[in-house]
């Protein structure tokens, strides 16, 4: 059973969600006022609305509806007595209000010690605005961030969709309340679950922020994206104006069914032969051609070769212009010298039992072996 004291959009929606999932959920409104959100369509905030309610509707559906006056003794009563008897108690308002009511989640375990206490609002607990209240618009959308990731540089950001991080958010809620329930079944006592507007934008970015703390730049906005590189990957127009997005990471393993679909095998033949070209030139992972392993960072100035420990995948180098080093073999810091033969540089020796190696440089150092 769930008791809901809460306005708007955010909360109420986890209401819908448990009730979605086969709760009792009855909804506490004001006698006379009722939830604000009644009047977005009589008060002319959403043009060419009229008559029911969407919203409305879409957050009230498996509710029941109750008046109480929380200001007076007889309304507190009852409220008390339906929250003896709750399981799941939600609301959306704000701590002077909640302290005034004696709403808080201290007030409400003294008549319930094992009542689920779920609170939403938009900054979180912590921070100087952590009392004052937030729509999704603003602590969700704007100040989380999600309008300047999913507009272009520049331009004016995009509008969200009705109650868009409301509901995002309320999920959220639902699925703590069903974490605190079951953590109830288990040590028997209640809990507090905490949702913030701005949390959920945090977690809703988080690929976003990870990328950034770990590369040191943000990933290009939306509408600043470039081409992805893979084909089977975008949105693309037909001939009939419509429009439809693919979403095949796996190019290489769906690329012939793709080719078949549509009706173009001519594509399959083109990205064979560009496949064939490219296995010759290409070595497998971690293995340069004819057997020989090659280093993957550049070669210092002079054309020598790094030292092993600076290689970070194979730990050998062969830059250009230096003798190359056959597979398995140690990173022998040689260079061709002016003559065309091979010169040991200092401080390295080859190891033990290798045999020596040939000058890749030009025709003159061929069959030169390099010195120990």
């Amino acid at each position: 059973r769930v008791l809901e004291v809460a306005e708007w959009g955010f909360v109420p929606s986890a209401g819908t969600v448990l009730g979605d999932w086969g709760a009792e959920v009855i909804k506490v409104e004001h006698p006379r006022f009722g939830d604000p959100i009644r009047g977005l369509i009589t008060g002319g905030l959403i043009p060419g609305a009229s008559g029911r309610n969407f919203i409305v509707e879409q957050l009230g559906r498996n509710k029941r509806s109750l008046g109480l006056d929380l200001t007076k003794p007889a309304g507190r009563e009852l409220l008390d007595r339906l929250v003896a008897r709750a399981d799941v108690f939600l609301t959306s308002f704000l701590d002077d209000a909640r302290e005034r009511l004696r709403l808080t989640y201290e007030d409400l375990r003294r008549v319930n010690p094992r009542l689920v206490y779920a609170r939403g609002h938009g900054q979180g607990q912590r921070g100087p605005d952590a009392r004052r209240g937030g729509y999704d618009g603003v602590s969700f959308w704007a100040r989380g961030g999600i309008a300047d990731r999913l507009s272009g540089s520049g331009q004016p950001h995009v509008a969200q969709r009705p109650a868009f991080g409301d509901f995002i958010g309320g999920a959220c809620i639902a699925g703590g309340v069903a974490a605190a329930l079951f953590r109830r079944e288990r040590t028997g006592e209640g809990s507090e679950v905490d949702v913030s507007l701005l949390g959920t934008a945090l977690w809703v970015l988080s690929p976003d922020i990870t990328a950034a703390l770990m590369y040191g730049f943000m990933l290009p906005a939306s509408g600043d994206m470039p081409r992805a590189p893979n084909p089977l990957v975008g949105p693309y127009v037909c001939a009939d104006g419509k429009s439809i997005v693919l979403m095949m990471l796996q190019v290489g393993r769906f690329w012939s069914h793709f080719t078949e679909t549509i009706g173009r095998p001519d594509l399959l033949e083109r990205r064979a032969t560009r496949s064939v070209t490219s296995s010759r030139t290409t070595s497998p992972p971690g293995r340069a051609r004819s057997g020989r392993r090659r280093c993957a960072r550049r070669p210092v100035s002079g054309g020598r070769c790094r030292p092993r420990s600076s290689c970070p995948t194979t730990r050998r180098c062969r830059p250009t212009g230096t003798c190359s080093t056959r597979a398995g073999s140690s990173c022998v810091r040689t260079r061709c010298s002016s003559t065309g033969g091979p010169r040991r540089s200092a401080g390295r020796r080859r190891m033990p039992g290798r045999r020596p190696r040939r000058c890749s440089r030009s025709s003159a150092a061929r069959g030169t072996r390099s010195r120990a």
